[in-house]
């Protein structure tokens, strides 16, 4: 059974801010169907601050029940950490930043045949923002600076055959993914708005929100 969460975002609790996304890590945490998952976080949208981001995220995940992990950016030349790490993860959390330098890395570090395999023997795979595109076949991203504001369509790693994207509720997105949408022909586009994320359980897709608002937008 394979087992995704993409969230278009919603802020984690740093410092200074609210844990908005708290149902959505519930029901994370239930996919697994595990009384004490293995956590594995991939913060490297994020790469230069992953501990301060996993301090977060560690203790959020903690409260669910989780044992957290994750790979620092030292740490990202030692094979055997990683694959140690990947083989003993239940769910694999692919955060937010810049999700160009998050494909990099995810293809120069060779994590994303793991990733896939993780996804194919039933490991439940979710992201956040960069990390929700990293999932889907494409995204749209603002990690490329314009004049204007533009976003950039980006090739994911495709274990879902959808383009998203995320923080759909801030201005000029929605116009952004319909600009898009007319070019891409191959996969349907989704808007996912802050504190709303899709579960995707084999081809059935269910939403998960933080407030009444269930509505996501779909676009052939």
């Amino acid at each position: 059974m394979n087992k995704a969460v993409i969230i278009g975002g919603g802020e984690i609790g740093r410092k200074g801010t609210d844990y908005e996304t708290q149902n959505i890590d519930k029901e994370i945490v239930k996919l697994a169907n595990k009384q004490s998952p293995n956590f594995l976080l991939l913060g490297f949208a994020n790469v230069n601050h992953i501990e301060s981001y996993f301090r977060v995220i560690k203790r959020n995940y903690r409260n669910l029940g989780c044992t957290c992990k994750t790979i620092l950016k030292k740490e990202l030349n030692n094979r055997e950490l990683i694959l140690e790490r990947f083989n003993n993860a239940d769910i694999i959390y692919i955060g937010g930043g810049n999700t160009l330098e998050l494909m990099r890395i995810l293809k120069q570090f060779d994590m994303i045949s793991l990733i896939e395999e993780a996804y194919n023997n039933g490991k439940v795979i979710c992201g956040l923002s960069a990390g929700a595109i990293a999932i889907c076949k494409y995204g749209l991203s603002d990690a490329r600076k314009y004049k204007e504001f533009k976003l950039t369509k980006v090739h994911g790693i495709g274990l879902v055959d959808l383009l998203v994207c995320p923080h759909y509720n801030l201005d000029g997105r929605e116009e952004e993914l319909d600009r898009i949408m007319k070019k891409t022909k191959d996969v349907k586009g989704v808007g996912l708005k802050n504190l709303q994320a899709l579960k995707i359980i084999d081809n059935d897709i269910s939403i998960i929100t933080e407030n009444e608002d269930n509505f996501v937008k779909f676009i052939n």
